[in-house]
C-alpha cells in the first residue's frame, strides 16, 4: 500500500470507491443460485446501474471484469491496459475468492508498477517477469542463514558473470 499511496500523493494516479450495496435495493447485492448450489451470485441490477453510474461519471473510463471465465492476467497484459481502453474479462487464476475486493487490488496493484514515474523504469524492466520468463533467485543478507550460503558468482561484483 505505501506505493501506492506515494503514487497517488504525487497524483499519477486518482481512484474512487464503489460500494455496489448504494445500487442495490435494501443493500442486498448477492442471492441464491437458481436451480440450487451453494454459494451466492451477484445481482445482476446492483452491478448494471453501478456500471451506468461509473460510466456517466467517468465516460473515458474502461471496465475490466474479474471473472473466472477470463483471460488469465498475466505481466504482459499490464502496459495493454495502461495504454489502450478496452473492455475486458480477465481472471487471475483457478480459485475462488470470498469477494472480488483482492484479485481487484492484484490487478492494480501491477498496474501502479507500470505507471510512469511510480518506480525506476530499470527495475521494472529487469523483474521477474519482464522478459515472459520466471526470475532468477533473489539474495540479500546475511549472507549465510541457516547454513545456506549466497551464491559465491553473486558476491563476486562481476556482472557479466551474474547475468549469465
Amino acid at each position: 500500500i505505501s506505493l501506492a499511496k506515494k503514487i497517488w500523493e504525487r497524483k499519477l494516479l486518482t481512484y474512487q470507491v464503489y460500494n455496489l450495496r448504494d445500487f442495490a435495493t435494501k443493500g442486498q447485492v448477492d442471492d441464491y443460485p437458481y436451480g440450487g448450489g451453494a454459494g451466492m451470485v451477484l445481482k445482476i441490477e446492483p452491478l448494471v446501474a453501478a456500471l451506468a453510474a461509473i460510466q456517466e461519471t467517468y465516460p473515458n473510463s474502461y471496465l475490466i471484469l474479474l471473472s473466472p471465465q477470463g483471460k488469465k492476467f498475466i505481466q504482459e497484459d499490464v502496459p495493454r491496459l495502461l495504454n489502450q481502453s478496452p473492455n475486458l474479462q480477465i481472471s487471475i487464476g483457478d480459485f475462488i475468492a470470498m469477494g472480488g475486493e483482492i484479485p481487484a487490488l492484484t490487478i492494480t496493484d501491477a498496474l501502479i508498477r507500470a505507471i510512469p514515474g511510480a518506480i525506476d523504469p530499470q527495475s521494472y524492466q529487469q523483474e521477474t517477469f519482464a522478459n515472459s520468463q520466471l526470475d532468477f533467485a533473489a539474495y540479500t543478507r546475511p549472507e549465510v542463514f541457516e547454513g545456506l550460503k549466497v551464491p559465491s558468482v553473486l558476491l563476486s561484483g562481476n556482472h557479466k558473470e551474474i547475468d549469465e
